[in-house]
């Protein structure tokens, strides 16, 4: 069947429809569509349809919608965004690895001048941990923090492409990615951040880890259960180089960080989002310029 978008004596409810098996409505007042049919039984079922009245068309005026400045005064500036607020003194550790969370993202952007170095990295993860004197430790929504992002842009595991055919070259075109990388899928994701939220915070119990916030990236996905187990090894270790890491390091990149960020943003950003107001550590260390 073939439609002309060519309305029938400029009807805008009527076309041109080219096929032999068409049969018209009749004694409809408003409108001349034609229906196409098979059917003897439908034909008369048609037939027998009520007057079909247009919708007539939406207007908007703006007239009707017109608010003032001194109108849109009256209102809040601030958007709740989150029901999981930034942490403050009155906060409690969290008791399970359920209630563990990560920072406010608003936030996080404004720190990403300020990122710090890692202090643990092995074939499966990296592990940057942030003081709760630090800026990107003030912003997070329970004590500890918990961040776990992976890399989606590499092969499966980092590991190389396996050729197509048996005799391939390794070099040519036909080269696929047989096992893409897990962490494209959203399901595979989810499973990791539980898996690692469990063996982080059971370590950090026993370990009687510092608190903070601990942001983790993976390289690779545990594949079976040796993999399993040497994860919880490597988080036993990267634990281990946090407890043992001088304070001097920490306080460096406190500083580093207080005086990197845009503490004016920072604020203007706490009011709009209805976050509790976040100070730089070091004051005597920041500019006059970002401190308004």
């Amino acid at each position: 069947m073939k439609i002309n978008s060519e309305p029938d004596n400029h009807d805008p409810f009527s076309f041109k429809f080219s096929n032999n098996n068409i049969t018209k409505l009749q004694n409809l007042k408003n409108l001349n569509i034609p229906i196409i049919s098979n059917d003897k039984k439908m034909d008369k079922n048609l037939k027998n349809l009520p007057d079909i009245i247009p919708i007539k068309p939406m207007k908007f005026d703006e007239a009707d919608f017109e608010v003032s400045e001194s109108t849109l005064r009256k209102y809040p500036f601030s958007i709740a965004v989150s029901n999981n607020p930034l942490i403050n003194k009155e906060t409690e550790p969290v008791k399970t690895f359920k209630r563990l969370k990560g920072v406010s993202y608003e936030l996080y952007k404004i720190g990403s001048t300020s990122v710090s170095k890692p202090i643990f990295k092995s074939n499966l993860f990296s592990l940057t941990y942030y003081h709760p004197n630090h800026f990107m430790s003030k912003i997070r929504k329970s004590k500890p923090g918990i961040w776990i992002s992976a890399q989606t842009n590499v092969p499966y595991n980092n590991e190389t492409l396996i050729p197509k055919g048996k005799n391939s070259n390794s070099n040519s075109n036909s080269n696929i990615n047989i096992n893409k990388s897990p962490f494209k899928l959203a399901v595979n994701r989810t499973k990791l951040r539980k898996l690692i939220k469990k063996l982080f915070f059971k370590n950090y119990l026993e370990l009687n880890a510092p608190d903070g916030f601990y942001n983790f990236k993976f390289r690779k996905f545990p594949k079976d259960e040796k993999d399993q187990e040497l994860l919880k090894s490597e988080i036993t270790k990267a634990l281990n180089q946090v407890k043992s890491t001088d304070i001097s390091v920490f306080s460096n990149a406190i500083k580093f960080a207080d005086s990197r960020i845009d503490w004016k943003l920072v604020d203007s950003t706490c009011r709009k989002f209805q976050l509790s107001k976040i100070v730089p550590h070091f004051s005597n260390n920041i500019s006059n310029k970002k401190r308004k």
